[in-house]
């Protein structure tokens, strides 16, 4: 079995300088302890300098290793919750599986658990690509996550990662890979697509009072597609000078698709209050249970792909699971 290694930089490979911490150290010194068949170098940054158009580049080098049965990418935590999702509707990997980790300390910190994460995410490829799933996770505090579920809730913690969608996916114990299988099964890629040449701008929106419907229009030119984070099960104001009603329909006459996400675990109902019919039927899309960052990955994955017929069957379509 091949298992390759792909190093990003992050806090996992920080070391401390006049300016704090600051990504320095090569993956081949990270992964020494460990049984990676090949370690690349593809970036050494923090994560915060890290962007779709650099993930869309990682999956294409997962593409260019044929011969590999599974990947692990050591990755910042700020971005983490974005780099998986992307990775994941881009169908990253293929037919093997990709487990992403990282680090709250720096290898220098006391309770560094760097070393830690990167060793069990190489247990969990190995048991993956063992058992040939497929799929885009995150290995950290010793659990196996839904990469397009996730959300960073600590920077401090050693288990700051959650999937408020979908429960833990494997485990460590005893030194051993246990997998999930059954939810596993239901979070399982479902279609197999080429990589784009180019992923679509996205914006995000948090809309809060008083931003005006002047503001939200004034954001129309600048990107391809739009991710709104409302209240509660979706709802914004219709009415007034804050009314997100000149900007649904402008966006809807440009061919620009909009999705209603909220920061409630229960997801997005635009069935319940009248504001949330209005805003569907204008054209909003509902984000259902889909976290912020993996909403803009997914929206701009399937704007990638669109071909002619409406973007909203598009987007019901499940990719992995969502």
């Amino acid at each position: 079995m091949k298992l390759v290694a792909f190093a990003t930089g992050g806090t996992i490979a920080s070391t401390r300088g006049d300016h704090g911490l600051a990504a320095a150290l090569p993956g081949s010194g990270l992964t020494a302890g460990c049984g990676f068949d090949e370690v690349r170098e593809a970036f050494c940054l923090p994560s915060p300098e890290l962007s779709p158009a650099d993930w869309l580049s990682l999956a294409r080098e997962m593409e260019g290793c044929p011969d590999a049965d599974g990947f692990v990418v050591t990755h910042g935590t700020d971005t983490m919750t974005s780099a998986a999702a992307t990775l994941a509707f881009l169908g990253a990997g293929g037919a093997r599986p990709v487990v992403l980790t990282g680090a709250m300390k720096a290898p220098s910190e006391p309770g560094a658990d760097g070393p830690t994460n990167l060793k069990d995410a190489e247990l969990f490829a190995r048991e993956l690509a063992r058992r040939k799933i497929r799929g885009v996770f995150l290995a950290f505090g010793g659990s196996l996550l839904w990469g397009a579920g996730l959300v960073k809730r600590h920077w401090t913690r050693p288990d700051g990662f959650l999937t408020p969608a979908c429960p833990a996916l494997g485990r460590i114990e005893g030194g051993s890979a246990r997998l999930n299988t059954e939810e596993l099964a239901s979070h399982s890629p479902r279609l197999d697509v080429p990589l784009p040449h180019a992923l679509p701008s996205v914006f995000g929106i948090k809309i809060h009072p008083g931003l005006t419907s002047e503001a939200l229009l004034a954001w129309l030119p600048l990107a391809s597609g739009f991710v709104i984070e409302s209240y509660g099960c979706g709802s914004g104001p219709i009415d007034g000078p804050c009314s997100i009603m000149p900007f649904l329909l402008q966006a809807a006459r440009a061919g620009k698709p909009v999705v209603n996400v909220t920061d409630a675990e229960d997801g997005v109902d635009l069935t319940r209050y009248r504001n949330g019919q209005i805003a569907a039927e204008a054209g909003m899309l509902s984000g259902r249970r889909m976290t912020f960052q993996a909403a803009c990955a997914r929206l701009s994955c399937l704007l990638a792909r669109q071909a002619d017929g409406p973007f909203a069957s598009l987007w019901e379509e499940s990719i992995c699971g969502e």
